[in-house]
């Protein structure tokens, strides 16, 4: 009873400390840092990421979206049933996270403090706070929130694996550790390489445990429980794992393809984000705290980390961490102490002294993919052990201490004198070295040129939702935003010191947007247009592409823009904001729509539906290069004919059609056929259904990027692969030989790998808890026999 109510304490103090989340925030106003923002259409958002089709944009296949369902997407999809304001959510969710790492942190450091130190609740207590409060913490909060996820369940998941090896637990153990990793952070494998960051550590005590254990039954035991903890991560992780190990070599070119984008490479990641080893072993190691721009610094709290007194207080961690090793408390402390030696060493990087080594580790396959930040991501390792360390050494020293004072002196004053040089201890290294965090300066309060980390969305963006939402029967339709951005990631005049981060437009507008670095060179040649008014046919190719609104952001930075030439992740396509209202304004087949405040929108007047179209006349091609030289004709309108490009394989052979290979040979457009009717609705992202009455043969045009894994089936029979075509420089197009009435079905067969895993998902939660709990059914079903037996 008394260890219940210890431990009941200890959580219910750290879920107050975690309160201090909440001043990060300025009141009504959203959190932005680097790679992670909280979507406006939460319930939307969740719904997709049961999709392997990411339906922005032009489209792509994306099986990486699966894995974020749980926790982050089902936090979204319930915070906006449930009526909770977008700004509340994001709050709730950052104090949920920043608990949770607290709490992850206090289970691991109790299972190694238990048996060993007393009161283990206390080294649990002071390890979450260490946890929960460092400078490491608090650069992530900003600049990396992307992996808090991983940060915040890494020790639960270790402690749990700890506990499970060292005390020989059975079958209903790894079922219940599989299901607290499934639902609490299976999210954080949006990006499969951090599925590795989290296993590295459990094979690493694996097989320290294996090496300090020699007896035969240790060994068999511990390598049965691993295996049968791996095989049941994957089968409960199936849904998102299995599409996602079939596509692994498209998830990595999306990678390679955004780094290509954004003018990086994987070597020169690890070169930047590699931490001197003094300042490693102090957890300031990160090449932002000394950096910054036009004379901003990019952490206004980072020069105090650079004064004696904090230089002292980061030495003072490794010094309480080591500590507990002269002690030679138990086996766990020798691990985590190598653990950290070696997450330091990691650390460095290509840094001096252990560059060379770390270098030279880089050539193993997959090592620089996954671990590309070495500061960063073993930094993750490197706090994890200090956190366990510190707590352990607070309390051990602070015993030591005790012993060493004068025998002479009063009991109650060589007990207060200890628990005073304990306080000390804990308020430089957790309240003065982890201020940031108490204080909120994490969040950046920005300057005249870049934008504070704190944001409010103008309401302009609202009123602009409910106009585009408002047309009901042509509501399917993509927005081309101006000024375009090379990577994706905007900076706008908002409310509240701007706005940097990921482009937001999508979501607030609730209409996809074609954005960078999904859609290749075709946008980048489109925006290169529009800036330098250099041809007619933008019009004709965004019809193709089903634009229908061109939409001028008046509310960019254009300070920025200016002064960020040779930062690649923040570069636009753009001219001067009065030259690129001069050109839309006289730009050939645009004219001026609406504007909501500081946005305005261009109508595309050659546009007409064409998320799903049919034609029957056709222009055949080289190759997609040619479309924008094709759309410079004005003898067609786009919904009424499709572009092929022949380089993929003789149509005109394939389809036994008569040739019309020239570009100025229009004779097929010329003659006026009778149109195809056709509906359509979509069912989801990867399915439509569409209604067709014809009386000739017709291309049909699908809009989203050309896929192999999109099928067409007529009337329920699958139509060949060889009437399968990339149209228009990027859609889909299939050929339809069948006249009359009739349904074709347009499904992403890969969708099928998401349905096959969640059944493999199911089904082993379902065996699982049926054979867990097959005692517990079989007393019943016993008692429920006595009874009637004494009736």
């Amino acid at each position: 009873m008394i260890i219940i109510r210890k431990s009941l304490v200890s959580v219910l103090i750290i879920l107050s400390v975690a309160l201090v989340s909440l001043v990060w925030f300025r009141d009504g106003c959203m959190f932005v840092g680097t790679d992670l923002v909280f979507p406006s259409d939460r319930l939307n958002i969740f719904l997709e990421t049961f999709t392997i089709w990411d339906s922005r944009s032009l489209g792509a296949l994306n099986p990486r979206m699966l894995a974020w369902s749980f926790p982050n997407g089902a936090f979204l999809g319930i915070s906006e049933i449930i009526g909770l304001s977008l700004e509340y959510a994001e709050r709730l969710w950052f104090y949920l996270l920043f608990a949770f790492s607290g709490l992850s942190m206090y289970v691991l450091s109790t299972v190694v403090a238990k048996n060993k130190v007393k009161p283990y609740h206390a080294v649990g207590v002071i390890a979450a706070l260490f946890y929960m409060f460092n400078p490491f913490f608090a650069l992530g909060v900003s600049h990396w929130p992307y992996l808090w996820l991983t940060y915040a369940s890494l020790p639960l998941m270790l402690g749990l694996f700890i506990k499970g090896l060292n005390e020989q637990r059975g079958l209903k153990y790894i079922f219940i550790i599989n299901l607290v990793w499934l639902f609490l952070s299976a999210g954080q494998f949006v990006n499969p390489k951090y599925a590795i960051i989290v296993w590295v550590p459990l094979l690493l005590y694996l097989a320290f445990h294996l090496i300090v254990n020699r007896e035969k039954a240790v060994f068999i035991y511990s390598c049965k429980f691993f295996l049968l903890l791996l095989v049941l991560w994957i089968l409960l992780n199936s849904y998102w794992l299995l599409p996602n190990m079939l596509y692994i070599f498209q998830s990595i070119s999306v990678t390679g393809d955004l780094y290509l984008a954004i003018g990086r490479t994987r070597l020169a990641d690890f070169a930047l984000n590699s931490a001197p080893l003094p300042e490693a072993m102090r957890l300031v190691g990160s090449w932002v705290l000394d950096s910054g721009f036009r004379g901003y610094p990019y952490v206004y709290w980072a020069q105090i980390y650079r004064s004696s007194l904090f230089i002292l207080i980061g030495y003072l961690i490794p010094a309480i961490a080591f500590f507990p090793v002269i002690f030679k408390k138990g086996k766990n402390v020798l691990f985590f102490s190598l653990f950290l030696l070696g997450a330091l060493v990691l650390m460095s990087g290509s840094q001096p002294p252990f560059g060379p080594l770390n270098l030279f580790l880089t050539h193993i396959p997959l090592m620089l993919e996954v671990f590309n930040l070495p500061n960063i991501l073993f930094g993750i390792y490197s706090v994890v052990a200090y956190a366990v360390l510190f707590g352990l050494g607070t309390i051990m020293f602070t015993y030591y201490v005790g012993k060493k004072l004068p025998l002479r002196l009063p009991q109650k004053l060589r007990v207060g004198l200890k628990y005073v040089f304990a306080g000390t201890v804990i308020f430089l290294v957790i309240g003065l070295y982890g201020f940031p965090l108490w204080t909120g300066a994490v969040a950046y309060p920005g300057n005249a040129l870049l934008s504070s980390s704190n944001y409010q969305i103008p309401n302009y963006y609202h009123e602009a939702s409910l106009w585009l939402s408002s047309d009901k029967e042509e509501g399917d339709f993509r927005i081309f935003p101006v000024p375009y951005s090379k990577a994706g990631y905007v900076a706008y005049v908002w409310p509240s010191g701007g706005y940097q981060g990921p482009d937001l437009t999508e979501s607030l507008l609730g209409k996809p947007l074609i954005a960078e670095p999904i859609n290749g060179n075709l946008s980048l040649s489109i925006a290169t247009s529009i800036v330098s008014n250099s041809t007619d046919n933008v019009a004709h190719i965004l019809a193709f592409m089903n634009v229908k609104y061109i939409v001028l952001h008046n509310d960019v930075n254009w300070k920025l823009i200016d002064n960020y030439n040779e930062q690649i992740m923040y570069s636009y396509i753009a001219a001067t904001q009065k030259n690129l209202t001069n050109t839309l304004n006289s730009m050939a087949g645009f004219s001026y729509c609406r504007s909501f405040g500081q946005l305005d929108f261009y109508l595309n007047n050659y546009w007409t539906p064409m998320k799903v179209y049919a034609t029957s006349n056709a222009i055949y091609c080289e190759d997609s290069e040619h479309l924008p030289e094709i759309s410079e004709l004005n003898q067609f309108t786009p919904h009424e004919v499709v572009i092929l490009p022949n380089n993929q394989f003789n149509i005109e052979q394939t389809l036994h059609l008569p040739t019309n290979s020239s570009i100025s040979d229009l004779d097929l457009l010329s003659n006026k056929t009778t149109p195809v009717l056709l509906t359509y609705e979509k069912l989801n992202p990867t399915l439509y259904n569409i209604e067709v009455d014809t009386s000739k043969p017709f291309f049909l045009v699908f809009s989203d990027s050309y896929d192999e894994g999109w099928v067409a089936t007529v009337d329920g029979h699958k139509l060949s692969d060889k009437y399968h075509f990339n149209a228009n420089g990027f859609a889909n197009g299939w050929y339809i030989n069948k006249t009359g009435t009739y349904t074709i079905v347009l499904e992403f067969q890969p969708q099928k790998l998401f349905y096959t895993g969640s059944a493999i998902s199911l089904t082993t939660i379902l065996i699982c808890t049926l054979y867990l709990g097959r005692n517990k059914i079989k007393k019943q079903l016993e008692k429920s026999s006595l009874k009637k037996a004494i009736l």
